[in-house]
């Protein structure tokens, strides 16, 4: 969701003059910018959906072009008066994932979304909420940030109880109508391991679909990228029963 703002966009161009330099959709009608950027509406879309099959021209733009393409909603946001901007990506299941990601192999989003229609929703290290700093002095700045960094979503899973770790997985499981749940099962994590003991039998009686997929925080020499990519597709092919979307 983006906000339009005069500080974010800077100059607006005149809408005269964009369509003076003839600049069209991209959908293949050809039809005029112009012409949609001279009404007024409270939301602007982004059509990152991927309608032509086995194409995914949109999410390359959208990971390698999303400044550009940011600041072209803005600009558009700004011209028809909008409050708010959606960019909408096409999807086939949702999916959490809890714990730290993949650091060396974050590109295995990007091959499953792909591959199985797999989008990440949210995970569990941005599953927070924050209070307010006290700006008066640089003290208290750096006591408030303080304060976030110690109560961060791993400190209070870890910290424990385990309900503070079980229940916020099922908690945004139901917020997010998910399909699934997915685990980073660092392998030298003793409590991610005995918490994930309990989390499977919890979802075997809830019949939610569980992968944990084990992994190294920092060392791909100790489960390489071609074994978690294995491990993604035995749990999507045999549990799951997707069929590929992409080779």
């Amino acid at each position: 969701m983006a906000k339009a703002s005069g500080e974010a966009c800077g100059d607006i161009p005149d809408v005269t003059r964009l369509e003076a330099l003839g600049i069209v959709g991209a959908g293949g009608g050809g039809f005029p910018a112009a012409v949609k950027l001279r009404v007024k509406v409270p939301t602007v879309i982004v059509n990152g959906a991927e309608c032509e099959p086995l194409l995914h021209k949109d999410k390359e733009l959208l990971q390698h072009q999303a400044g550009p393409m940011l600041r072209g909603l803005d600009v558009a946001m700004a011209l028809v008066g909008a409050r708010e901007g959606v960019v909408g990506v096409k999807e086939k299941y949702r999916a959490v994932l809890w714990n730290p990601p993949f650091l060396h192999f974050l590109d295995i989003f990007s091959w499953v979304e792909r591959t199985y229609g797999v989008t990440l929703i949210i995970d569990s290290m941005t599953y927070n909420s924050l209070p307010l700093i006290d700006t008066s002095s640089p003290d208290s700045m750096l006591r408030g940030m303080g304060n976030i960094i110690m109560q961060g979503p791993m400190a209070r899973h870890t910290r424990g109880p385990a309900e503070n770790y079980l229940d916020d997985i099922f908690r945004i499981y139901r917020q997010f109508d998910l399909d699934m749940i997915w685990v980073a099962g660092h392998v030298g994590c003793k409590n991610t391991a005995a918490l994930n003991g309990v989390l499977r039998e919890m979802c075997r009686e809830a019949g939610i679909p569980l992968l944990i997929l084990d992994y190294d925080l920092s060392d791909p020499r100790i489960v390489t990228h071609e074994g978690m990519i294995t491990q993604v597709e035995h749990f999507m092919e045999n549990v799951m029963k997707a069929e590929r979307l992409a080779p």
